[in-house]
């Protein structure tokens, strides 16, 4: 065993080890790529040998392994280390198996097994004693002293940073594997002398023993007929001797070279034939140490032909047709063509250039392998495919449109290389425009290129919630430059089948096939795109794919589209001095860092929380510019929502403006997620009457079993207040109601479809009833609805919910589940109020959408000067998610503000003289009239207008003509202008008395603006 000391040196960037004794059990082949793409052996492995002349004990011995290059060390986890056991004698070999996969052929039987996927090319082993992690790599983290006094061998191979000597051993391939030489009993410490590269041939203990040293006759154990070859395709294999000293020379007695191939001194038998036939040789394997030891063999070598036939039952585009679905589906069929892209589960193929001339079938087609596809699969190689033509839809999604595909354990067979890929033909706006789900249907699986392509929709990613972080899928949507941006339209999404028993005129959503899909790394060796709304791409060239119901280009390797034009998130404006401002946003499951047993929420790290923190409060303070009132939805739970507010106010002053005062409200519901709905309030302006929630224990009759089930997951929060414009005399009540409906998850599904549906139409009359008891109560509640209702702004066909919730519900003929009209006086909408292109709050497969909404009642809309949706999350990449000091991608969600009006008014009660002249009744109107008489006796002019405010009114008596009200109180304008000191305005008021109250009231007079 090796006792000696070890030096380590650096040169060349490189940690290198050295030895100044040499192993006894030494590492003697060292091989990668088990299983992988083309791969010799299905597993991975490192052969051990004795090269000494007494038995050596394994145990308490293990094999440790550390990527090339990378921060982990020697044996780090379970899957990176192998027990060993048992004893290896003098000469005798020891196979550990480890890690494969279903390509190659099987190693013998092993003397021990572990878990090391090793890297197919480079990396680094190490036999070492004890069985716990070295706990260097020898690289980023050097090994001390204790840690080398344990390494038994090493060996780095390929672009390892750590290795014996003063380089490391070769790069090893699927094909080829690291040999010690000498049969394993050379050893100078010099990894690059000791090892070169052959075809594996694993040894394990009942391998003959090979003792060092012991100088018997030389024997050659190889096969005579060696594994055939094929013309134009590199060839090795490895001839293996035994005897001698166990190093050997090799050298050609006769036969070779010969039609490519050639034999080297390593015994290497190597080349790439250049034409079909049988190469007859005789190779010699001399004893390193003596020359005279030495064997000879007679090899036969068939090198078989590149030109095999194809024998073409049909085209590709005879396959394809010229319609959506292929004549031939179920049918097997040989066709022909050049290999375009390779993906991991197949390949597409072209014919070449013109195909059949007709602009109406395509040329291209994909072949399904299920796995990596085969070698002969190369991109630009002409093959032959038998194979069965299926029309493939996804198992998830059995009602999308499907893609016609070659499947079935194809047979490849490889006709000729490097050929030249077809030309690709160019996509145009016209070509998308054709109104039909299959308008591309002419170009799939061909090669296809748009010049310049603008984004609709950002690049998509997944996502780690613990950690708040994202990894880029490569995905995002576009249309061809200059067609406009598809939104979700009214109707259900075709070719979705409607629910049995739906209305006749049920509207169709057409899915907008202008989209493009783009998977940037959707091809092997492919490189992912990260592109926000808006962006242009231009060169994008590439194969036409289909795959979540829409046309998707999967660009070629290497061709760097170019992309400009991203974007940053827009603020919105800052509210004007006699604004208050509302705000809604849903925050996307934001969980703190403990983990609630009650419900399914996630623990986040302490580092996540507080990024998500940060981004958060970027978002509500500088893009959304702090609205006073902020519904909040998918918020974990109050101290979550606590430190929301704590970190917003603490922002704010560091940023040297005035505390806003945040304060939380938010009172847990039903939702298995753990998710509710909350409020975040500025004190410092808004006066908070009370805040409840309604609907918790309500319940709806589930269709599915006609029970009663819980109606509201989150129930409606509503928050009364009152907002004083700063030295106003008048405060503007203010009723916010914060919801989160049922998502649409699920309304089409044949077997739940009906309970889903039901659900959300009882959720939205629910919510319409509430606001309709309420302005029944008080018909002047100035009401404002926001939050995520999880439903469009049309109606989609199965369920109406905003048209319900407004009052405005769709006729019955044209939704399947109908809701009768709640809500008189209607809502309104205020993402109306804004231009058409920038109605969203949410992006789906393309689609701008919204899904959050402010409504607001005929009362308060007066005073909704303006409504802004900050576009913040739903046109940015995932992986914006990853910077917490920028405030893009907090959520899937745009935040939305609305601006309203304060009154801005002076009571000036005490600088007037009011008079009231006696009633007069009619009989005609049963009113009561009289007239008030307003006299400024201030010494000064008071500005207008002027109203008078009637409070006190008896249960009963109404002002009839009244101007307005203002939390419940009527008013009359008696002056519209100016009023100077000592003028009199006057006004006549109508009062109305169904009860037995005597008529009496408190006049209070104020000037300004209501």
């Amino acid at each position: 065993m090796r006792t000696a000391h070890l030096l380590r040196r650096t040169f060349c960037s490189l940690a290198v080890l050295a030895a100044t004794a040499n192993a006894q059990v030494v590492i003697s082949q060292v091989y990668g790529a088990g299983g992988n793409s083309g791969a010799t052996l299905t597993n991975d492995y490192v052969e051990l040998f004795n090269r000494g002349n007494s038995s050596v004990s394994l145990t308490d011995m293990s094999l440790q392994y550390a990527s090339a290059t990378g921060t982990g060390n020697f044996g780090a986890t379970a899957t990176q280390l192998v027990t060993l056991s048992g004893s290896i004698a003098a000469g005798q070999y020891y196979l550990v198996k480890l890690a494969g996969g279903a390509v190659g052929s099987a190693l013998p039987t092993e003397d021990a097994s572990g878990t090391i996927a090793m890297a197919a090319g480079a990396g680094k082993v190490a036999l070492v004693t004890g069985t716990t992690s070295l706990g260097c790599n020898g690289g980023s983290t050097p090994c001390d002293s204790a840690a080398l006094a344990r390494v038994v061998d090493l060996v780095g191979y390929g672009s390892a940073n750590y290795f014996e000597g003063a380089a490391a051993a070769p790069t090893i391939s699927a094909t080829t594997a690291a040999f010690r030489a000498a049969s394993g009993c050379t050893d100078t410490n010099v990894n690059s002398a000791d090892f070169s590269t052959g075809t594996p041939v694993p040894r394990n203990s009942s391998t003959a023993l090979h003792v060092c040293g012991v100088n018997g006759p030389v024997s050659i154990s190889t096969a005579t007929v060696l594994t055939d070859a094929t013309q134009g395709i590199a060839y090795s294999q490895q001839l293996v001797a035994a005897g001698g000293s166990g190093s050997f020379t090799w050298s050609v007695v006769s036969g070779l070279p010969a039609s490519g191939i050639d034999l080297s001194a390593s015994g290497l038998v190597s080349g790439t034939p250049t034409a079909p036939t049988t190469v007859n040789f005789t190779a010699r394997a001399s004893d390193s140490g003596d020359s005279s030891n030495f064997a000879e063999k007679a090899f036969s070598l068939t090198i078989n032909s590149n030109v095999p036939t194809c024998t073409v039952t049909q085209n590709i585009w005879q396959i394809q047709g010229s319609t959506a679905t292929s004549a031939y589906a179920g049918q097997s069929v040989v066709t022909r063509g050049i290999v375009t892209a390779r993906k991991s589960n197949g390949f597409f193929l072209q014919a070449p250039a013109p195909g059949d001339g007709d602009s109406a079938t395509s040329d291209g087609v994909f072949v399904f392998t299920s796995s990596a596809p085969p070698v002969a699969a190369a991109v630009g190689n002409d093959v032959c495919v038998a194979a069965t033509v299926q029309e493939f839809s996804p198992s998830t999604d059995p009602n999308s449109p499907p893609v016609t595909e070659l499947s079935s354990s194809p047979v490849v067979t490889l006709m000729s290389a490097g050929n030249a890929l077809p030309p690709a033909v160019t996509i145009t706006s016209a070509d998308t425009l054709v109104n039909t789900l299959d308008n591309l249907e002419k170009y799939e699986g061909m090669r296809v290129q748009i010049p310049s392509l603008t984004a609709v929709a950002p690049t998509q990613g997944s996502v780690s919630e613990a950690n708040a972080t994202s990894t880029s899928n490569g995905v995002f949507y576009g249309v061809v430059t200059g067609v406009d941006r598809p939104f979700r339209e009214a109707g259900v999404q075709l070719p979705d089948p409607l629910p049995s028993g739906a209305s006749c005129c049920v509207p169709r959503f057409d899915a907008n096939p202008e989209r493009i899909r783009v998977d940037s790394d959707g091809q092997s060796g492919g490189s992912v795109l990260d592109v926000t709304t808006g962006a242009t791409i231009t060169g994008l060239v590439g194969v036409l794919d289909y795959a979540f119901r829409t046309y998707t280009i999967l660009p070629d390797p290497g061709s760097n589209p170019g992309v400009s034009g991203n974007i940053s998130a827009t603020p919105v404006a800052d509210p004007a001095a006699n604004e208050t401002t509302v705000g809604g946003l849903n925050v996307e499951r934001f969980f703190d860092t403990v983990n609630d047993p009650s419900v399914s929420d996630v623990a986040l790290t302490a580092t996540a929380f507080n990024n998500r923190l940060n981004k958060l409060s970027l978002l509500i303070r500088n893009v959304m510019k702090a609205p006073d009132i902020v519904g909040v939805v998918e918020m974990e739970n109050l101290s979550t929502l606590q430190a929301v507010a704590e970190k917003l106010n603490a922002d704010t002053v560091a940023a040297s403006l005035p505390n806003p005062n945040y304060q939380a409200y938010l009172v847990e519901g039903n939702d298995i997620g753990g998710i509710d709905v909350g409020f975040l309030v500025k004190s410092s302006k808004v006066n908070v009457v009370d805040v409840t929630q309604f609907g918790k224990d309500t319940t709806y009759v589930d269709p599915g079993t006609n029970q009663p089930a819980l109606l509201n997951d989150r129930p409606p929060l509503v928050l009364r207040a009152t907002v004083t414009k700063a030295g106003s005399s008048t405060a503007l009540p203010i009723t916010v109601i914060a919801n989160h409906l049922r998502s649409l998850n699920g309304v089409d599904d044949p077997a739940d479809g009906a309970r889903v549906r039901a659900k959300r139409a009882a959720q939205a009359e629910y919510l319409a009833n509430l606001v309709q008891a309420r302005l029944t109560t008080n018909p002047n509640e100035n009401i404002l609805l926001l939050g995520d209702f999880n439903a469009f702004s049309v109606n989609d066909g199965y369920v109406d919910l905003m048209g319900t919730i407004k009052g405005t519900p769709t006729p019955a003929s044209q939704v399947v589940l109908a809701s009768s009209d709640l809500v008189n006086p209607d809502l309104s909408e205020l993402e109306d109020t804004l231009p058409a292109a920038g109605r969203y709050s949410y992006s789906f497969d393309g689609n701008a959408q919204s899904l959050d909404h402010m409504l607001v009642t005929s009362t308060l809309l007066p005073r909704v000067n303006r409504f802004a949706i900050a576009h913040v999350d739903a046109d940015f990449p995932e992986v914006y998610r990853n910077d917490p000091n920028r405030p893009e991608r907090l959520s899937d969600h745009d935040g939305e503000v609305a601006y309203i009006s304060l009154p801005d008014t002076l009571d000036v009660t005490a600088d007037c003289h009011v008079v009231t002249s006696g009633f007069v009744h009619s009989r005609l109107t049963n009113l009561d009239s009289a007239a008030i008489t307003v006299k400024n006796k201030s010494g000064a002019t008071i500005h207008g207008p002027v109203y008078v405010f009637f409070d006190g009114l008896p249960s009963g008596v109404t002002l009839a003509n009244a101007t307005g009200y203002l939390d419940g109180t009527p008013y009359l304008l008696v002056s519209a202008t100016d009023l100077p000191n000592n003028d009199k305005a006057s006004a006549a008021m109508r009062i109305s008395n169904t009860g037995s109250s005597r008529i009496s009231f408190t006049t209070r007079v104020v000037a300004g603006s209501l």
